[in-house]
């Protein structure tokens, strides 16, 4: 799908998020900014682990989530049926880094890491546009609000 078939708030999107403007430029997908689709189609809308639909994104499914008393995934502490009881090093052991003394919602994997290989045809353009992610105005930078 190209901007030449989209409505004009549409464009007006993929060239504040992306610098798309030309009518043969492939969209790209502001929630999961892989080329080709638009939001209403993103394959990101449903979880791959139990399928819901515009609930939550799959790293933040409820099936995933990992109980701190017996470790299993799936349910949460106050839902635990398991008569094992973890020790406070096996509670605090993360799976996304492998090291101890944090768990997994807390890694810092979570926001040091990105899939840049995704992203190889991104645009670069001569300026930006100003946003604010405050109160929504073009006049100034979220962090000067």
């Amino acid at each position: 799908m190209t901007v030449r078939y989209l409505s004009a708030i549409e464009k007006e999107l993929q060239e504040k998020y992306w610098g798309l403007s030309q009518p043969n430029d492939v969209v790209r997908c502001i929630i999961c900014a892989h080329e080709g689709h638009m939001e209403q189609t993103c394959p990101s809308r449903t979880c791959k682990h139990c399928q819901a639909r515009d609930e939550h994104f799959s790293h933040a499914c409820p099936m995933q989530r990992r109980c701190f008393r017996c470790g299993e995934r799936g349910h949460d502490q106050q839902g635990c049926r398991s008569k094992r009881v973890l020790s406070e090093s096996e509670r605090l052991f993360c799976e996304l880094c492998l090291e101890p003394g944090h768990v997994d919602e807390d890694c810092s994997y979570l926001w040091r890491t990105f899939a840049l290989e995704k992203m190889l045809n991104l645009k670069k353009v001569a300026t930006l546009r100003r946003g604010c992610y405050e109160c929504g105005t073009d006049r100034h930078w979220g962090d000067d609000c």
